[in-house]
């Protein structure tokens, strides 16, 4: 397991790889249907409390190490049989970054005009 790509959630969670190979076999054999987390989660005999930070760790490493097109939305994880599900996930990751972007940018500001008044 590549540690490097977890940069946002705690690396206290442990799994092995027939977990992941389950949550895999089960979305990819289940293309174009979409699971939440808690789900996978229940299925994998894995933690469900909080964002199921182990089920979120085993889909980040399906993506950016296995290159699998594991997409998601608004109801939760699924593997993309189509290039439109592909295109829709990219566009509604694309947004949020974009919101993401103007946040930083506006906490920025708040906080050099803070600086600037305790100055």
């Amino acid at each position: 397991m590549n540690e490097n790509i977890y940069s946002t959630v705690p690396r206290e969670i442990i799994y092995d790889e027939m977990r992941k190979n389950l949550i895999f076999m089960f979305l990819r054999n289940r293309a174009g249907k979409f699971y939440t987390a808690k789900q996978l989660a229940e299925l994998a005999e894995l933690p469900t409390k909080d964002t199921c930070v182990a089920v979120r760790k085993i889909i980040t490493e399906l993506i950016e190490i296995d290159k699998e097109p594991i997409v998601s939305n608004n109801i939760g994880f699924a593997y993309a049989n189509t290039k439109r599900m592909l295109e829709i996930c990219l566009e509604n990751l694309e947004n949020r970054s974009l919101g993401l972007q103007r946040r930083i940018q506006s906490l920025r500001e708040i906080y050099q005009n803070d600086r600037q008044r305790s100055s």
